[in-house]
């Protein structure tokens, strides 16, 4: 896990000057428990489905093979593991080792590792999220923010939003043979949504939004510098309709807008230009193609 620089800087507390900290934010506040069992329960699909994959196959990716992409989300001695998370947060550092680039330095360390080093290294993943969500640090750690892709967020936001890139790699793997994981589709979702959240109630941006998959309904709300994420469909929202996986692979850039957009339906798709601010304030954020795709829908729709 690591984050591109920012321009926004924190406090000694970890907190960004003017983020109140009474502000909800996201299931971080709103289902703690729940939020830490979802993120181990991510882990778990993950390495269960990444034990059956070739690491010298290929994947979707024409730049990055099986094996490039496992090691780069495994916990080694030299990578940003948990711990690192929260002395970046209790240091207020507001910046660390972009995501790309800590992938690349680490497959270039770690290239000769044996397939059970690799599938270690994600087993450590596993074990230290587990670990850190059984100390019951959450509550008085969680909401301190340290540096992400995404910029500075909290700690249990950050954790949380792994599932996003954890399901998205897993079907990445498809071509070496990784199963698809229709659950770890559904908390990937959700994290995408509520770390989406994050980003626009950073820069304060009042928007709603929901996404009904065939598994999972989540619906943001942002206001005040703060989001609510609810697993549920609230029909008030502009609304995306359509399979998970379909809508992941469409917010990584993965797939063909114009083919992949005629599987999905929109309610509103107009209310979600309010969201479009925050692809400006971060260009690789996760789901801005679709957001892209659907302001110009609305601005054709408006004339």
């Amino acid at each position: 896990m690591s984050c591109i620089p920012t321009s926004a800087t924190s406090g000694q507390d970890g907190r960004v000057p003017g983020s109140p900290d009474a502000a909800p934010k996201g299931f971080l506040s709103t289902e703690p428990d729940e939020l830490a069992r979802r993120t181990i329960r991510g882990w778990e699909l993950f390495l269960d489905a990444v034990e059956g994959v070739d690491l010298n196959g290929p994947s979707r990716s024409r730049k990055r093979g099986a094996r490039e992409m496992v090691v780069g989300l495994g916990t080694w001695p030299d990578s940003r593991g948990i711990p690192d998370i929260v002395a970046d947060a209790r240091a207020g550092r507001p910046t660390t080792e972009p995501f790309a680039d800590a992938s690349k330095r680490l497959f270039a360390a770690h290239r000769a590792a044996t397939d059970a080093q690799v599938l270690g290294s994600i087993v450590e993943s596993l074990v230290q999220t587990r670990q850190w969500f059984e100390q019951g640090v959450l509550e008085s750690d969680g909401d301190l923010l340290t540096p992400s892709a995404l910029g500075p967020l909290p700690v249990g936001t950050v954790l949380h939003m792994a599932l996003y890139q954890l399901a998205i790699t897993v079907r990445d793997l498809a071509p070496a043979g990784a199963p698809g994981r229709p659950e770890l589709d559904a908390l990937g979702l959700a994290a995408l949504l509520d770390s989406s959240a994050a980003v626009a109630a950073r820069i304060g941006l009042t928007a709603s939004a929901a996404a009904i998959g065939d598994q999972v309904a989540v619906s943001i709300d942002i206001a005040n510098n703060g989001w609510i994420s609810t697993r549920a469909d609230n029909p008030a929202f502009p609304g995306v309709f359509g399979p998970e996986g379909v809508m992941l692979d469409l917010a990584a850039g993965r797939a063909d807008l114009k083919a992949m957009l005629r599987r999905l339906r929109f309610r509103n798709p107009r209310g979600m230009l309010a969201l479009a601010p925050v692809v400006d304030d971060v260009p690789d954020l996760p789901g801005g193609p679709l957001l892209r795709q659907i302001a110009r829908w609305a601005r054709v729709l408006g004339r």
